[in-house]
């Protein structure tokens, strides 16, 4: 199968030619409401059916009416629609065939998540090539308008179907046999559907079922795992405990399983296995109930369709069948007559988890139940004297709920409000806020009074949903709330913008004399979240800000207080700000992928690669590598020279190594007592990562280079601590180094910075070993090791504290790889995350020689050093920088030297190399 992305040419001012009437055309519109209104009314849209219905290809007859043109496709008739998108049958004309034709409902006012999640359905569908799954032909758009082309399928929804009763058993094992076995396929692609319901599986003319919509897929090519966002994706009557709870990380394969349970459910009996009078009821059920068995609803269940049906619907996934392929040869042996693997659970185990589950249950299952017991009496007492007291009670009962509701539950609450009268609400909301708020103030919010924080934070949420903000009191909260809250609070924000932002900032100067960097991280995720970005700007801000405590603060936070990371895309496009752009890369960049829908991890990659790629300044460009590069993405190639220019910020060499620029400035030094002002007065180019091995392989391969002119005693590093090609190249002498930076010299069309002087000094550790002695070459124009002034100065990157991401020592892991007792070797050359100047590794890994022979600072202020000249003995050691994967964190602070001797390797020991920009080093 395949699948065409094209965006179809523009049509001007909206008018379309018909296709052999050359002579006409008519003016339409391409937002599919205006052409529904225009639809003929004996064949009107069917609102039962599912929104995501698509349709087979099947050859019949142009039609007789033409009733609309889009692009390629003559539009005959509307056949589905929903929330977010239209179906329309229609003729692909360059082919002349018949196919169903989806698009986003909204037209071109459609939103940037309508738009995600649409390109999601069509994204997913078109990996799989499977007759029990419904093709995607095409994906494009016309004038704005988002669209996509399937099959067109002849025949019905299962909903539909089942709509008009239960099927006989078998035909309803059979049926779920078959999506089963499409399922399976699904999830060997690596495609996991979220939201298997009946109305999202058609049966053709032959009642072969084909599955559709996978508008909330997602891929399951990471292992990685992590705590939610707490988003609710999928129908309630239909997901999987897991999944009604917003525990987004764990949902899986085997939640579609579950939903192949409740879908089997629903043939045998006419209904789903939980169905409630609102969404927030059904998913407490989900969470907190068992089914009812389906023979109690249908004696005339066989009992291994019971069995398996029931095995399915486990609320623990490890309990369940294993794979959909399992559930696929549990019913064919049904359907031979053959005994199933499943054994029926028994009335103890029933009755143990149902009290296992009773005593547990909480407040909000408490509130769901009055909510039914409260409908029930409602519907009893039909007179209209009792309406006014059944809607009072019915408020009561819903703003309970609600008060008890946290994380994803909330929305669920907030739409149960609003099916209710606006007036009562809105007094409840209020009269139970300013009472708790008179406790709160009274110090009476104690377990004994019944009032939690939560509750009250609850109540906020609903009032601001009723344009009663309280955005002070939401603010103080911010603090202490769960990451499953972020999006609670954007939401409730969003409805008072002026006053949130307010609220916001105010807030914030004043934690400045505090220091509360990480109150000050979140108030900043929620302003960005509402389209500003001041506020975290100015925590990332790299210029003049000696501690960078804010901006590591910050990227720690957003990484786990994020919340929908899909939207929060959407306002970070314009951003400018050099730190604010780097430090979202690697907060974003930290997330595993499978953490975010298929389409919300493409907006971000794409995002990355733009930054990647045309980002002026290096953090940005860093960055974005290095989240591409966690990701498992193919980095685009960058918009940069291979060889430095005057202007240019960054080089990419023949070897694939990025050269970032570092501008002229000065920094404090201390060795021991001693402090002294540096000042570094020209510009020089450093390699964004220690040397790889395979780089160094490159090297010592060069059939071109001389035998001289390569390591001598070279023993391919020691112990094996760099096991990979993309690890640093460990085991290596300074000499060793000065070759490698004199054979890159030449290969990129450079003079040799180093030059023998023609003496020969003894090795350290083997006097029968001779080396020869290098010095600087006055004609070097080529790379060269960096002096220990620029190293140091390039490691701060202008900050005063112990290391480059401040002075805490935990958040140091996440920038450095140093010892922590449980790994041996080195790591991948930028596996952790870089510098405010871009630059990987400064801290830890492998430590780094430098050009300098060893000496003390001295006093006073210089300028440009690059150590002692004096050949003694003791002045042949040279200085190596950074620390290792051996050392302890207080070993490698960007203050730390170290020194040996020149003949000297470790597999403790690397480099990188330098370029001066303007002049040679003297």
């Amino acid at each position: 199968m395949a699948t065409r992305v094209t965006r179809a040419a523009s049509t001007g001012a909206c008018w379309t030619m018909i296709p052999d009437q050359p002579d006409r055309c008519r003016l339409i519109s391409l937002d599919p409401r205006a052409m529904l209104s225009r639809m003929p009314p004996e064949q009107p849209a069917s609102d039962s059916v599912e929104p995501t219905l698509t349709y087979q290809q099947r050859d019949v007859p142009s039609p007789k009416v033409v009733l609309r043109y889009f692009g390629d496709y003559e539009l005959i008739q509307e056949i589905a629609r929903g929330g977010m998108g239209v179906v329309f049958k229609a003729r692909q004309v360059t082919l002349n065939r018949i196919v169903a034709v989806k698009m986003i409902l909204g037209g071109q006012l459609a939103g940037p998540e309508d738009v995600q999640r649409f390109h999601t359905e069509a994204e997913a569908a078109a990996q799989l090539d499977h007759p029990g799954i419904v093709p995607v032909y095409e994906v494009g758009e016309q004038d704005g308008q988002h669209f996509f082309s399937m099959g067109f399928v002849e025949g019905q929804s299962l909903a539909k179907r089942v709509a008009e009763g239960p099927l006989e058993p078998r035909a309803a094992a059979e049926i779920v046999k078959t999506v089963s076995e499409a399922v399976q396929y699904a999830h060997d692609k690596g495609v996991i559907h979220r939201d298997l319901k009946p109305g999202n599986i058609l049966l053709d003319k032959e009642g072969k079922p084909r599955v559709t919509d996978f508008g909330l897929a997602k891929l399951t090519e990471s292992g990685s795992d992590l705590t939610g966002t707490g988003q609710i994706l999928g129908t309630p009557s239909y997901m999987p405990p897991e999944q009604a709870a917003g525990e987004v990380s764990t949902v899986g394969r085997l939640s579609d399983v579950y939903s192949m349970g409740a879908i089997l459910y629903c043939l045998l009996t006419g209904r789903p296995p939980f169905q409630a009078a609102s969404p927030l009821e059904t998913l407490l059920q989900v969470q907190k109930q068992e089914p009812v068995p389906p023979r109690h609803l249908n004696s005339g269940i066989p009992l291994d369709l019971n069995t398996i049906s029931l095995k399915c619907l486990e609320k623990d996934p490890a309990r369940r069948y294993q794979s959909a392929q399992d559930v696929a040869k549990e019913l064919q042996r049904f359907l031979i007559g053959e005994p199933i693997v499943a054994r029926p659970i028994s009335m103890f185990d029933r009755s143990w988890r149902w009290c296992k589950r009773r005593p547990l249950i909480p407040s909000v299952v408490a509130a769901v139940l009055a909510v039914s017991i409260v409908g029930g009496l409602m519907y009893r007492h039909a007179a209209a004297i009792e309406r006014q007291q059944s809607l009072q009670r019915e408020v009561v009962t819903a703003v309970d709920a609600m008060q008890n509701a946290t994380g994803p539950i909330v929305s669920y609450g907030v739409r149960d409000l609003h099916r209710l009268p606006r007036d009562l609400v809105l007094h409840e909301l209020k009269s139970r806020y300013e009472s708790t708020e008179v406790r709160r103030q009274l110090g009476l919010t104690r377990p004994t009074t019944g009032v939690r924080p939560a509750s009250m934070t609850a109540l906020a949420y609903a009032l601001a949903e009723y344009g009663e903000p309280v955005a002070p009191f939401l603010c103080s909260q911010i603090a202490r709330s769960a990451p499953a809250e972020v999006d609670n609070f954007v939401s409730a924000f969003r409805h008072a913008r002026n006053v949130s932002r307010s609220a916001i900032n105010s807030l914030a100067n004043e934690i400045g004399s505090k220091q509360d960097w990480r109150l000050k991280a979140r108030l900043a995720v929620v302003a960005l979240h509402l389209g500003d970005g001041l506020l975290a700007a100015d925590m990332c801000r790299i210029e003049e800000r000696p501690d960078p405590a804010q901006r590591t603060i910050f990227i720690d936070e957003l990484s786990a207080w994020h919340g929908d990371v899909a939207y929060l895309e959407v306002n970070c496009r314009m951003l400018s700000d050099p730190g604010l752009r780097s430090a979202i890369c690697l907060a974003i960049g930290s997330l595993p992928p499978d953490r975010l829908t298929i389409a919300g991890k493409s907006a971000w990659e794409r995002l990355f690669a733009e930054w990647f790629q045309f980002s002026h300044d290096n953090v940005t460009h860093s960055a974005a590598g290095w989240a591409l590069r966690q990701w498992g993405t193919e980095l685009p190639v960058a918009s940069a020279p291979g060889q430095p220019s005057e202007n240019c910020e960054r080089f990419v060499n023949s070897l694939g190594m990025t050269m970032l620029k570092v501008q002229p400035g000065g920094f404090d030094r201390v060795n021991g007592s001693a402090k002294q002002t540096v000042k570094l007065t020209w510009p020089f180019f450093l390699g964004d990562l220690e040397v790889s091995v395979d780089q160094f392989q490159k090297f010592m391969d060069d059939p071109d280079c001389p035998k001289a002119d390569k390591p001598v005693y070279w023993q391919q590093g020691n112990g094996g601590t760099s096991p990979k090609g993309d690890h640093p190249r460990d085991g290596v002498s300074w000499y060793d180094a000065v070759l490698f930076c004199n054979w890159l010299s030449r290969k990129e069309g450079f003079a040799p910075c180093y030059e023998r002087t023609g003496k020969k000094v003894k090795g350290n550790f083997d006097d029968k070993q001779e080396f020869d002695e290098w010095q600087l070459s006055a004609s070097g124009t080529g790379y060269r090791l960096p002096t220990e002034a620029e190293w140091e100065y390039a490691c701060r990157a202008g900050t005063t504290t112990d290391f480059a991401c401040g002075t805490d020592a935990e958040l140091l892991r996440k920038y450095a790889f140093y010892a922590t007792g449980t790994t041996w070797g080195a790591a991948a050359c930028g596996s952790r995350l870089p510098n405010g100047w871009g630059l990987f590794d400064m801290h830890g890994n492998v430590w780094e020689w430098c050009h300098d022979r060893y000496g003390d600072y001295g006093d006073g202020n210089v300028s440009d050093p690059v150590g002692p000249s004096d050949a003694s003995v003791r002045d042949l050691a040279r200085v190596y920088r950074g620390g290792s994967w051996y050392d302890a964190a207080a070993i490698c602070r960007s203050r730390d030297r170290n020194v040996n001797q020149p003949d000297s390797r470790s597999n403790f020991y690397g480099f990188r190399p330098a370029l001066s920009a303007v002049r040679p080093v003297q």
